[in-house]
């Protein structure tokens, strides 16, 4: 067999004993304790992400973000779901928030930086958005994507009632970290925004941040080109410029910077 194909052949197998060892334990145990590149990580059945992260590796995005922070970055990580992100750059920055409104996606955070006992980021379970308020939001369970809904109109309604919901605190960045940039004292900062086609507000209510003469790397994901272009016609009012990240783009998460 050429060495080639036999790689190939070996990486399909180990895949394959893989899916077969999840089998086996979610037969048995709704929660299994995990272990990728030295983070531990508290897996279920339903959360596929991270499965997908064990049998092959972490996603573009995840690389790019590490390869871009250092010892003195403050990160935010705002729609942090199970907290993946924020334990994978827990040992290398300064501190950090991880913003996760679902109480279950909140939980799961939770615990994961528990079991790794990273104490330099701290889980909120809060919203980020345009202004400080209560607002309702989707709660799938196991599901990567929750969002922003009003229940005061017929489709908001009907997708409470087939998903679930749950009222949760929503803070403008502004309000919330401003008071803390002295106190933790960073030499840049680092953002990843994931949250469902909100990132906008989120923006919106972070003018005094993004105005603020630390350098600031931006990570956003976005779901069309139109999308793509109201974000950056609004980011170049602050200055900030598309720069293609280190590893390289992954057409789902784009890369700004005001430096």
């Amino acid at each position: 067999m050429h060495p080639k194909s036999k790689i190939k052949f070996d990486s399909i197998k180990f895949k394959a004993y893989r899916k077969l060892s999840e089998f086996i334990l979610f037969k048995f145990f709704h929660e299994i304790k995990v272990k990728k590149d030295n983070i531990n990580f508290l897996m279920n059945k339903k959360n596929f992400q991270l499965r997908e992260i064990l049998r092959s590796n972490w996603e573009k995005v995840m690389l790019n973000l590490l390869s871009l922070c250092n010892k003195e970055t403050l990160f935010l990580d705002i729609g942090a779901n199970a907290g993946v992100v924020s334990c994978l750059l827990a040992k290398k920055i300064k501190f950090g928030f991880a913003f996760e409104p679902v109480p279950s996606s909140f939980s799961r955070c939770v615990k994961n930086l528990n079991i790794n006992k990273f104490t330099n980021i701290i889980p909120l379970q809060i919203a980020v958005s345009n202004k400080n308020d209560l607002i309702i939001i989707t709660n799938l369970e196991e599901a990567l994507t929750n969002y922003v809904i009003n229940i005061d109109t017929e489709v908001g309604a009907a997708t409470a009632q087939r998903d679930g919901s749950v009222r949760t605190l929503s803070v403008k960045l502004d309000n919330f970290l401003m008071p803390y940039i002295d106190k933790i004292r960073p030499k840049n900062l680092l953002i990843k925004i994931d949250v469902e086609g909100y990132e906008e507000f989120v923006l919106d209510g972070a003018h005094d941040l993004i105005s603020s003469e630390l350098p600031i790397i931006l990570c956003l994901e976005y779901n069309s080109e139109e999308y793509l272009v109201s974000i950056s016609n609004k980011l170049k009012k602050f200055n900030f410029q598309r720069f293609t990240p280190p590893k390289g783009d992954d057409h789902r998460n784009v890369f700004f910077s005001n430096r």
